[in-house]
């Protein structure tokens, strides 16, 4: 995805965003998807990373 597809998905996600609650939700789901798409990448299997992104999907930030 190039930076205008992501600026125009960004766009029309936030019209749904009416109060910091719902940022706060959609900023955690964001942070999940991103953490498990990762781990499913061959690059990103290391012991460390494995363990920071079990971190953030319990704990977010």
């Amino acid at each position: 995805m190039d930076e205008k597809q992501l600026q125009a998905l960004a766009n029309e996600l936030a019209k749904n965003l009416k109060t910091p609650e719902d940022l706060s939700q959609f900023d955690r789901l964001l942070k999940k998807i991103s953490v498990e798409a990762a781990l499913k990448g061959s690059v990103w299997r290391t012991e460390i990373f494995v363990r920071l992104a079990h971190y953030l999907i319990n704990h977010g930030t």
